[in-house]
């Protein structure tokens, strides 16, 4: 993903990069993969200019809250 991030800020001066984290699995067993994945999209936004994070995970949650599944 470092090298996609570097070829779009080469190819575009000034380019905007929104990143999006990975919404969590139904299979519980696969959430420690999903929370490291995240970790790591959370910190290459840390790490690079004008680069915004849309953390999918919020709204997920907030739609589970009122009983509407995205999976569905």
């Amino acid at each position: 993903m470092n090298n996609i991030i570097t070829k779009l800020k080469t190819a575009n001066s000034g380019i905007r990069l929104f990143l999006a984290t990975i919404i969590p699995s139904y299979a519980p067993q696969l959430n420690s993969d999903y929370q490291a994945l995240n970790d790591k999209i959370k910190e290459m936004v840390e790490n690079t200019e004008h680069a915004y994070l849309l953390d999918l995970n919020k709204y997920s949650e907030a739609l589970n809250k009122v009983g509407i599944s995205i999976f569905e």
